[in-house]
């Protein structure tokens, strides 16, 4: 289910994003402080980041303080340990060369969350290999989580009603998988943060996934005569209004049926996060750069034919779509909500 996300384009917009904001703040200060933190740039998800690296690492060196000796589980100790802890987290003050790492982690899974939740999650729990990932440290999370949250929550709504305290990364992304499926919100409107980044290092989408390149595909070309292609021009060799008649028949969606959907301003926003996941995989061969393509050019579209056209010239051929499966069904049922 996993997109093909460029990570390494995606490093190096972080790194250079990174460099930009640090060299702007630390131009005239030594330190950056907790409430400086949390106001550092508008795309609050980041600050969030940032604080929950932060004290994710100050976790794991409190852990490793931890002396045989002594009884860090009495109920005394953990309550002054605890109190310490909050002492310290209200006088946080961070150099420029320690502030970076964290600056650049909370940039890349900011960029993960908006544009591939799945990834995001995909690659924080398979970073648990070889322990168990707890839901009390799922719960504690939620707290820094701001974009599409709704994954989150159902993910740890998923584990507390199969009573799961802890699971294995191959069962916690079981249980993400199931959590997609059976989530109804909508995905977060990524135009809103590319334009927010941007601002600072222009952010080209285009970049961040992969793509086979031209050579890739002159270098596969279908003979002419061949079976593939005569099976591709036998199944579009009629006249573009019977095929669309055909697809509405085929779909089970009448026209009559479109016209009593309730019509929708913008497919993106209407497509939920397990559409969107269905739909990239299922129709357009993992790649999510041409599902958003797709989208984009659908949405300048004049009415429901021409969307319908659209579609199959561009991407039901290409892709040799079954036009009666479940994925094309759901797709032509949403479209025919934005153009009824």
């Amino acid at each position: 289910m996993e997109s093909k996300l460029n990570h390494s384009a995606i490093e190096k917009y972080s790194k250079r994003f990174s460099d930009n904001l640090i060299s702007t703040f630390f131009s005239n200060k030594e330190v950056i402080t907790g409430s400086e933190i949390l106001n550092f740039f508008e795309v609050k998800q980041v600050n969030l980041f940032i604080l929950k690296h932060l004290f994710e690492n100050w976790k794991d060196e409190t852990n490793h303080l931890k002396s045989p000796y002594f009884d860090y589980d009495n109920d005394v100790v953990k309550k002054a340990l605890e109190n310490f802890m909050n002492l310290l987290s209200q006088h946080i003050k961070i150099k420029k060369e320690d502030f970076k790492p964290l600056l650049v982690s909370a940039v890349k899974d900011t960029i993960l969350l908006v544009f591939s939740p799945y990834d995001y999650y995909h690659q924080h729990i398979s970073r648990h290999d070889k322990n168990k990932i707890q839901l009390a440290t799922l719960k504690e999370s939620s707290k820094y989580m701001k974009i599409n949250k709704p994954l989150h929550l159902a993910l740890v709504e998923k584990m507390e009603r199969a009573k799961a305290g802890a699971l294995s990364s191959e069962e916690a992304l079981q249980y993400l998988d199931e959590a997609i499926g059976n989530l109804s919100a909508p995905p977060e409107d990524f135009e809103e943060y590319e334009g927010q980044f941007s601002k600072i290092i222009p952010l080209d989408v285009n970049k961040f996934y992969e793509d086979a390149g031209p050579e890739l595909e002159a270098s596969q070309p279908e003979p002419a005569g061949s079976e593939d292609t005569k099976t591709v021009n036998e199944k579009y060799s009629k006249e573009s209004k019977t095929l669309l008649d055909e697809i509405s028949s085929e779909s089970g969606t009448t026209l009559v049926e479109l016209h009593q959907n309730k019509k929708i301003k913008s497919i993106k926003k209407h497509i939920t996060i397990n559409q969107r996941f269905m739909f990239v995989n299922e129709l357009f061969d993992g790649d999510t750069n041409a599902f958003n393509q797709a989208l984009e050019a659908l949405e300048e579209q004049h009415n429901h034919d021409q969307a319908l056209e659209f579609l199959i010239n561009n991407y039901a051929k290409k892709n040799d779509w079954l036009m009666d499966s479940d994925e094309v069904v759901e797709f032509l049922d949403v479209l025919g909500k934005r153009f009824p």
